[in-house]
């Protein structure tokens, strides 16, 4: 990861910075402040919310809950100037401890089956395919492949 980068809770005053880091992410699900101050499910008992830190900058964020033994996570991305340097992994890792310390055995979460890089990157970190949600995305209406990995 790069230095000078960490990793923490998301607090009310991330609102402005995180909307246009959903912004430059496309394949991010999306959220604007003026919506909503706060990114949506960050406030619940059961969901947690992390954003990476780099310079004082908020340059990405992962949303997970917790249900069960489940944890399934809600969104993750990293501004696409900054990518492949380890904040995705760095993010993943710490959603899936906190998940782990809620006693979550098993993480899901829905990617575009056409988004080549994200679906390598979460077989990196051990995720394998699940299933399929077919026209789950819109804009353009795509499949969603359903990825799984067991936190034992």
């Amino acid at each position: 990861m790069i230095a000078s980068t960490m990793i923490r809770k998301i607090k009310a005053g991330d609102a402005v910075a995180v909307a246009r880091l959903l912004a430059a992410s496309p394949g991010a699900a999306p959220w604007s402040p003026l919506d909503n101050p706060v990114p949506p499910d960050t406030e619940t008992a059961d969901t947690e919310t992390f954003v990476a830190e780099h310079d004082g900058e908020v340059v990405g964020i992962i949303v997970t809950r917790v249900a069960a033994d489940e944890a399934e996570i809600l969104n993750l991305a990293v501004l696409p100037t900054l990518r492949r340097r380890g904040l995705a992994r760095g993010l993943l890792l710490t959603a899936l401890a906190a998940a782990r310390a809620l006693n979550a055995r098993r993480a899901f979460l829905e990617v575009r089956e056409s988004n080549l890089g994200a679906r390598a990157f979460y077989s990196r970190m051990g995720f394998t395919e699940f299933g399929r949600r077919r026209a789950y995305y819109q804009g353009p209406a795509e499949d969603a492949l359903i990825l799984t990995l067991t936190l034992d």
